[in-house]
């Protein structure tokens, strides 16, 4: 897959953004540039056009919640994440940013680490666990936390996601995460599908049905925590693309816990050689 990039904006669910006081920072350059039409662009999928840097800071002032998918491995993806939290704070916020690469009973080493955050991913066990190196997200907490902003954990911990995947978890967290509510049947499909494609079709169909609720339970904890920080001030959530869909991830349990929260989700794509409407990069997301 080429390794150029597209932005789209996924969720613009707000009536419209506010106009911008302060110059918004200029996106990044790309480190994985290829030449392709839609690299670095920002689609709006409701709107059917492009819209500009200035205009998607308006979008971000606007709201309380900002999802940004990412490619784990894709260092544009982490700098463009970076200029996001940037143009929050160009407009005077001072934004919590959800992370989540780290467990949520990992909170109080997080907050301990901020002093120091050249070693903050060694502290939370960052990379021990199988994530992109901390120095490409250290940017974005860095951002945040010179605003006055904090950083949260937000993950599901470990033998939550254990007992979830082994059918084992107690009925009053399953029911917190609200997995005693089966999804519609098509959007089970389409996850387990998701899944299964992830795993290059490796994963045992027994075993399906377990990685389809850690799913499920990591968007619900991811939307718990984003939830709770809502209602001191504006929420940036660092998440794999998956968590931040609209059609079933992350903004749909949002949208539970807090009925009317303005929020926004970014879609940071991968684009491939030879497609060249972004329109088909939203349909996959279920974004119109």
């Amino acid at each position: 897959m080429p390794r150029s990039f597209f932005l789209a904006c996924l969720l613009p669910l707000l009536a419209g953004g506010c106009a911008v006081a302060a110059p918004v920072p200029a996106l990044p350059p790309l480190a994985l540039t290829e030449s392709h039409p839609l690299a670095g662009q920002i689609w709006d999928p409701a709107a059917h056009k492009f819209v500009t840097p200035a205009e998607t800071a308006a979008r971000f002032a606007a709201a309380r919640v900002i999802s940004l998918g990412e490619t784990h491995d894709n260092p544009d993806h982490h700098a463009l994440q970076a200029w996001a939290v940037q143009a929050l704070v160009a407009q005077g916020a001072a934004p919590s940013v959800a992370f989540e690469m780290i467990d949520r009973d990992h909170q109080a080493e997080l907050e301990a680490a901020t002093s120091d955050l050249d070693q903050l991913g060694k502290a939370v066990g960052w990379e021990a666990r199988g994530w992109p190196a901390w120095r490409f997200y250290q940017p974005i907490a860095a951002v945040a936390l010179a605003a006055g902003g904090r950083l949260a954990a937000a993950n599901l911990p470990a033998d939550s996601t254990r007992a979830l995947a082994r059918g084992t978890a107690a009925p009053e967290l399953v029911s917190r995460l609200g997995l005693d509510q089966p999804l519609p049947a098509a959007d089970q499909e389409a996850l387990a599908e998701e899944i299964r494609v992830s795993h290059c079709g490796l994963m045992p169909d027994a075993a399906i049905p377990g990685m389809v609720r850690v799913q499920r339970a990591r968007d619900a904890s991811l939307a718990e925590v984003v939830a709770a920080l809502a209602g001191t001030g504006p929420v940036v959530l660092i998440a794999g693309s998956g968590h931040t869909r609209t059609d079933r991830g992350v903004p749909v349990r949002l949208r539970e816990l807090v009925p009317g929260l303005d929020q926004i989700a970014i879609g940071l794509i991968e684009v491939e050689a030879g497609v060249n409407d972004p329109a088909a990069y939203a349909a996959r997301f279920q974004a119109s």
